[in-house]
């Protein structure tokens, strides 16, 4: 008996150093904010996603999203889900990463036990669908190329799993350094606006940091587990960046010119340097859509106060330039009686477009209006003197001053049902008309509301239960 107890005893010892390898909470204590640094412009922490999966999936809401995506969830995906994320997860966005300095979104999830598991998988089986760049203090670096998509790299470093999307793959090392103290850390400078979370901390919370652009930070927390209407409030001085209280006048201005046909409004508090008053952005729809080569689209329209024709003309100038830098599509502008059309300089872009539907800048009752179709602006504002103008407000649902922005997903699939049907016609490579179509279908149970309560700004998706 003495002689085969000795024996199995280093068996036995093997097999419990083994399983306390594989098991052992690597890490377990990390925090996860010492991989984002000083830099970052956005961090959000998610408990437990891998565990409230299930039941996210669940939601009437998101079965119909899956529906009209055509998306299916398999128990392959459930179970990797659960694996990869079963306790907090945080997602950053870096200002600055790798070599060029350039920002990219950093995820890391804390997997600690799991991670000698999932180490070995990896280490026999590799990665389907990544290549491994190299190697850093001993953690393989797996990446994920794919053509017109920007680089995933992944790797398992200190009881975490972590993935960034950046266009220089070996810029996880910087966060792999952070981790290991090697590099500046976010909380050894900053700290967390805690203060501007709106109401208890949540399953899901987020803070908006800043960055040039936009400077002036707020928090955001989420209640994705309402059956039919999803949530998001976000409060700080970035709120109010976003939103303001409406300016009666320019409200009542873009709802009769808009009227029912309008599909979807966004309201921005006016630009403080050219003076006072709330920028209207209308897409309009219905009789007042606008064609582009054979497909009649809702037609843009942006309204903002302005003091003279001469600085409404140069207000449009401006707009057209910050669209142009976006696109990549340049235009020139030729001053009318009328007001300023602007000209697509491609010669594609230009075949595409009638004569009598290019941009034009007019100006209009102490305002500047700037649409995509010359003609159709023209109806518009034909229409601002009819008895219709005023009646039909009671048909606009934005009209209060609190909503500062609304889109109805009834009124896009109305609007651009026609488009599926035009792909399945010309039978486009790489277009599924069909896949179209099933998505435009699905859009029309879906409303979007933003509103202002106090200093909140509360973003609503309502989904219409009722088939």
């Amino acid at each position: 008996m003495r002689k085969r107890a000795g024996r199995l005893l280093p068996a036995l010892l093997l097999t419990g150093l083994s399983l306390f390898y594989l098991f052992r909470p690597t890490g377990e204590h990390a925090p996860l904010m010492n991989a984002v640094s000083p830099s970052a412009e956005w961090v959000s922490f998610h408990e437990s996603p891998g565990k409230r999966y299930d039941e996210l999936l669940a939601l009437p809401w998101v079965e119909h999203l899956l529906e009209m995506t055509d998306t299916k969830a398999d128990s392959g995906t459930r179970f990797w889900i659960r694996e990869l994320f079963p306790k907090e997860v945080l997602l950053a966005r870096e200002g600055g990463m790798g070599v060029d300095y350039t920002p990219g979104w950093v995820l890391v999830s804390r997997i600690s036990g799991r991670q000698t598991r999932l180490r070995l998988m990896l280490d026999f089986f590799g990665l389907d669908g990544y290549e491994r760049v190299g190697k850093h203090n001993g953690n393989i670096l797996w990446t994920r190329f794919e053509e017109g998509e920007t680089p995933m790299t992944v790797t398992l470093a200190n009881g975490k799993l972590i993935f960034v999307v950046h266009e220089d793959p070996q810029a996880i090392r910087d966060v792999l350094e952070r981790l290991e103290g090697r590099r500046h850390r976010f909380l050894q400078f900053r700290s967390l606006p805690e203060a501007l979370l709106p109401g208890p901390e949540p399953s899901d919370r987020g803070f908006w940091l800043g960055n040039m652009d936009w400077p002036e930070m707020f928090g955001v927390v989420t209640d994705f587990s309402d059956a039919v209407t999803p949530t998001l409030r976000a409060l700080g001085p970035g709120v109010d960046k976003l939103t303001d209280t409406a300016d009666e006048d320019a409200n009542r201005f873009a709802a009769r010119l808009g009227g029912p046909s309008t599909l979807a409004m966004l309201r921005l508090p006016f630009i403080q340097e050219r003076g006072k008053g709330s920028t209207h952005f209308l897409l309009i729809g219905g009789r007042f859509r606008s064609p582009l080569a054979i497909v009649n689209l809702p037609t843009a329209v942006l309204i903002e106060p302005s003091e003279t024709e001469i600085q409404a003309r140069e207000i449009a100038g401006e707009w057209i330039s910050s669209f142009a830098q976006r696109t990549g599509v340049n235009w020139s502008s030729v001053d009318t009686r009328d007001g300023r059309v602007f000209l697509p300089e491609d010669r594609m872009v230009r075949r595409f477009m009638d004569s009598a539907h290019r941009p034009f800048a007019g100006w209009r009752e102490g305002k500047m209006l700037l649409s995509s179709s010359e003609s159709t602006l023209g109806r518009l504002e034909a229409r601002l003197g009819e008895p219709a103008a005023d009646f039909e407000l009671r048909d606009v649902p934005w009209l209060d001053g609190e909503t500062f922005l609304w889109a109805s997903g009834a009124g896009m699939a109305e609007d651009l049902g026609g488009l599926g049907s035009v792909l399945g016609l010309l039978r486009w490579q790489g277009v599924d008309a069909t896949g179209v179509r099933r998505l435009l279908e699905g859009l029309s149970r879906f409303e979007l509301w933003g509103r202002k309560f106090g200093e909140e700004a509360v973003f609503q998706l309502r989904f219409d239960s009722q088939e």
